[in-house]
C-alpha cells in the first residue's frame, strides 16, 4: 500500500531501465498517461453531472524511480444538483478508485473483442459513482459505451508508450494497479465493436484548413462548418506540389476538393464514427483581405 503525501490524490509510479539511451521516453510516456487520465476523469464525471469540471495537478515529483504525485481539482458551474457537503472530496475519492478499478480490469486483458466484455467493469464504475451520494436526487448515470471504449483505447495508447524493461504502477490509499502495455486495443477497433453497417458517399466540399501536413505521412486538420475533423489527402500530384512550395496556403484559406466520407452506423441506428478522405483537390479558396490590411501589408 502506498503513502500518499498530504493533499495528493494518487501516484503514477515509473521504474525504468536506466541503461536505456532515450531518457526522454520516460517524460513523454508520463505526459500521455496523464493526459489518458484527463480524458477519463471527463468522461467519469459524467456519471454524476456533466458540469463538474476535472482537472488534474502535479502536487510533487520524487527521484530515483520517478514518483509523480497527482491532485484532482474539480469544480462545477452549477451546485443545485449537488448536497451541501464536501462534494469535491467524495467525488475525487470516486475519480481515484474509479481509475484503479478500470486499470485493475484491463491488467490481464489483450485487447476487446466483443463490446459486451466492458460490462462489468461498466457496473462497477456506475456502482462506485452512487457511492459517493453526492446528488440531492441519487439518478446517477452509466457512462456511455462508446465513450467508455474510446477512453480505454485511448489508455492502450498511453500504455503502449511505456519501453521495454519499464513499468509503470497506478498507487492509492485503495491500492495498486499495472499499467499493462500488452493491452492493445485501438480507435479504429471501436469503431468496429459499434458498427453495424458503413455508408461510403462523395462529394464536392470546399473545407477550411485548420492545419496542413507539411511532411505528407499524416492528415491535415480541417473544418467544415461547425465539425473540425482530420483527413488524408491522397491526391499525390497536388501534395507534391504543395511540399515544393508550388501552391501556397495562407491562414483563412480553404480547399475545394472532392472527399470521400464513410460514415459507420450502430446497432440502433446511431451515427458511431466518421472518416473522411480527399481524393482529389480543385484548388485553393484563398481568404478575403480587407484594403485596409492590404496597405498595411
Amino acid at each position: 500500500m502506498a503513502i500518499v503525501p498530504t493533499n495528493t490524490d494518487f501516484c503514477i509510479h515509473y521504474s525504468f531501465d536506466k541503461v536505456h539511451n532515450n531518457p526522454m521516453r520516460v517524460f513523454r510516456s508520463i505526459a500521455d498517461i496523464l493526459e489518458s487520465f484527463s480524458q477519463v476523469d471527463k468522461l467519469l464525471v459524467t456519471s454524476i453531472d456533466e458540469k463538474i469540471e476535472p482537472v488534474i495537478m502535479i502536487e510533487d515529483i520524487e527521484a530515483g524511480s520517478i514518483k509523480v504525485w497527482i491532485k484532482s481539482v474539480l469544480s462545477s458551474f452549477d451546485d443545485d444538483a449537488l448536497k451541501e457537503l464536501d462534494w469535491k472530496k467524495q467525488v475525487g475519492s470516486y475519480l481515484v478508485k474509479a481509475k484503479y478499478a478500470i486499470l485493475n480490469f484491463l491488467e490481464d486483458k489483450v485487447s476487446i473483442t466483443d463490446a459486451m466484455e466492458v460490462e462489468a467493469i461498466e457496473v462497477k464504475l456506475l456502482e462506485l459513482a452512487r457511492e459517493t451520494e453526492v446528488l440531492l436526487l441519487p439518478c446517477y448515470t452509466p457512462v456511455q459505451k462508446p465513450a467508455l471504449l474510446e477512453t480505454l483505447a485511448d489508455l492502450s495508447r498511453a500504455s503502449q508508450s511505456i519501453s521495454e524493461g519499464d513499468s509503470v504502477a497506478y498507487e492509492t490509499l485503495s491500492g495498486n494497479a499495472t499499467f499493462n502495455a500488452s493491452f492493445q486495443f485501438s480507435a479504429e477497433s471501436v469503431a468496429s465493436l459499434l458498427t453495424r453497417e458503413s455508408l461510403t458517399s462523395n462529394s464536392v466540399m470546399i473545407l477550411q484548413v485548420k492545419k496542413p501536413d507539411y511532411l505528407g505521412d499524416s492528415k491535415w486538420e480541417f473544418r467544415h462548418g461547425t465539425r473540425n475533423f482530420t483527413a488524408k489527402i491522397t491526391d499525390e500530384a497536388w501534395v507534391r506540389k504543395f511540399q515544393s512550395r508550388q501552391i501556397d496556403i495562407r491562414p483563412g484559406d480553404a480547399l475545394k476538393v472532392e472527399a470521400e466520407a464513410v460514415v459507420a452506423y450502430g446497432h440502433r441506428g446511431e451515427v458511431v464514427g466518421q472518416t473522411t478522405t480527399v481524393l482529389k483537390v480543385f484548388e485553393v479558396v484563398g481568404a478575403e483581405v480587407s484594403p485596409q490590411i492590404r496597405l498595411e501589408i
